[in-house]
This record gives structure tokens, C-alpha cells and sequence, in this order.
């Protein structure tokens, strides 16, 4: 058997866990900001595939399923269901979990425990109040600003493009403890360095309101899309997008406010765009520059 799981923190959580109930024999991790058949490593095919955290468009689960034995997909993410296999999606219901690692827990009635509380924190950049998030920290006794701190040392991996550290950490933190993660030289480098990179970006942000919405623009090479939501957390202010641009393309990041971002993805997709993703809380999605106004346009619009 094998895995494809999400390069974040929740995909992190969710493969380690993972790891406790079944032999896997190899991890992979898609080409980091892609969404796409293309983005899958060609060896992950070839045997069961669990894909954690991480969703597809119809047409790519098509390709995925003709080169599997067997698919089990649990995710989180509002989206489209394989045609194939076994799916583990409360989304797909309506329903909101908060991490993929939940929904991967209760799938397999494994405890919850302090990664989770990792993951949910990852995901939602603000967890407090998650009545699953708090119930957690009060059983394990978690200090909350530690878990908040573990999310971002772990998601330092995927910012710096770092699959080497992304794989470690799946492996080895089954075996660890919140305190031993947050003291972690190893991430606390990597972490530093993402630091020093919001920094940078943030000197060359510049932001404006557009119909009572904050939209905020910054220019470099294909690595800042790794950075939009790090952005946002920095920026925010009531809805908020970020929109990061290299010479070909540009990334939409949307959240806050008080919307229902699905109804967004869902225009984005029917525009044709790439890359489109996201939940109730939050969307993203890839546009040609030449297409940029338009889509902004129609984000605004859409309220």
C-alpha cells in the first residue's frame, strides 16, 4: 500500500497517524501548490493508494483510478467524489470537519490527541472556539499558543518547498511530543527562514480597498504562492484577498468576512480556472495574468 497525502500540516498529521494502522511502503507528496493528475508522482501508482488531504478534479480521480489496484481518499475538502474505490469525505455531505486527521481518526476509531489539535490549528488559523479543537487541548492539557506555534513550524516545510522535511516529520511524529516539537532546532531553522521571507514579501505588498474589501497584491518568482496564506494571517482585515503574481501566472487567496467561500470555488471552476480549491472558510485558485481583472472582478461582485 501506499500514500499521497497533502504537503501541510494536516497532511503531515493525517499520514502519521495513518501510519499506525496500516504497512505502508512508501509516503509521496504531490508537486507542492498543485491540485492536478500531473502534480502525483508516477510512482505512487501501482498499488492501493490512500490520498490524504489532498483533492482532485473529476477528470484527474479518472486518470488516478485507471493506475491504482484500489483508491481509499479521506478528506475534508468540498469536492468531487472518485469514481473509484472507497471515499471518506464528510464534506461531500455538507457536513465541516476540521482537519482531514478527524475525519482519518474516527474512520479508524483512533484517540485524538495532540496532532490533531495541530492539524485543526493549521487549518483554521484561528481554532479557538472549535468546540473539537478545545475538547482536545482540555483532554490532553495542551498549552493552546504551543499548538498554534507547532502548526507553523510544520507548515515551514511546505513553504520552503522542503519534501525531505515534509517526509521526516510524517515518519517520525508518532514517536513525539508536543513539547519535543515545539522545541525542535531542526524546525525552528526552517521556521526562522519562512519568517524572514514574510518579512521580505511584506515590504513589497501593497494593499487597497475595493468594495469594502482588502486586496492586496505582491510580485515574485513561483515560490510566494507558498506564501499567500502566511500573508493573509498578516494582513487580514474582515474578507481579505491576496493575490501573489510571478511572470506567468497569479494566485487567489480569499478569506474572512462572513462568507461562504464555496459558492465561489464553485463560480471559479465554471470560469475554467486552475488549481481551484478551498472550503466553506476559504478559497484559492490559479488564473493566467491576462485573466487576472476578470476573476478579481468577479470575486467582488459575487458577494
Amino acid at each position: 500500500m501506499k500514500v499521497l497525502t497533502h504537503w501541510d500540516t494536516d497532511g503531515i498529521v493525517s499520514a502519521s497517524k495513518l501510519l499506525e494502522v496500516i504497512d505502508v511502503k512508501e509516503v509521496y507528496i504531490p508537486k507542492i501548490g498543485s491540485w492536478r493528475f500531473k502534480a502525483i508522482p508516477p510512482n505512487a501508482f501501482g498499488d492501493v493508494l490512500y490520498v490524504l488531504d489532498y483533492s482532485l478534479p473529476y477528470e484527474d480521480w479518472i486518470e488516478v483510478c485507471k493506475r491504482v489496484k484500489d483508491l481509499i481518499y479521506i478528506d475534508h475538502h468540498p469536492g468531487s467524489k472518485p469514481p473509484c474505490g472507497k471515499t471518506i469525505n464528510p464534506a461531500l455531505e455538507g457536513e465541516a470537519p476540521p482537519s482531514a486527521s478527524i475525519v482519518l481518526s474516527e474512520y479508524f476509531n483512533l484517540p485524538l490527541d495532540w496532532r490533531d489539535a495541530v492539524a485543526i490549528a493549521a487549518d483554521l488559523v484561528n481554532p479557538e472556539g472549535n468546540p473539537i479543537w478545545e475538547e482536545i487541548v482540555k483532554k490532553e492539557k495542551l498549552d493552546k499558543e504551543k499548538v498554534k506555534e507547532a502548526a507553523a513550524l510544520l507548515n515551514a516545510c511546505y513553504r520552503l518547498n522542503d519534501y525531505d522535511c515534509i517526509k521526516k516529520y510524517i515518519f517520525k511524529l508518532k514517536d513525539m511530543t508536543l513539547d519535543e516539537l515545539y522545541n525542535d532546532s531542526y524546525l525552528w531553522e526552517k521556521r526562522r527562514e519562512v519568517q524572514k521571507r514574510i518579512e521580505e514579501l511584506l515590504n513589497k505588498t501593497e494593499c487597497e480597498k475595493v468594495n469594502g474589501v482588502k486586496v492586496c497584491k505582491v510580485y515574485g518568482d513561483p515560490s510566494l504562492h507558498n506564501f499567500a496564506n502566511a500573508l493573509w494571517k498578516r494582513l487580514k482585515e474582515g474578507e481579505t484577498i491576496i493575490i501573489t503574481i510571478d511572470n506567468e501566472r497569479a494566485r487567489i487567496y480569499c478569506r474572512g468576512g462572513n462568507r461562504d467561500y464555496t459558492k465561489i470555488i464553485k463560480m471559479l471552476k465554471e470560469m475554467g480556472l486552475e488549481e481551484v480549491g478551498g472550503k466553506v472558510q476559504v478559497c484559492s485558485a490559479y488564473a493566467d495574468l491576462k485573466r487576472l481583472d476578470e476573476v478579481l472582478e468577479k470575486i467582488l461582485v459575487a458577494r
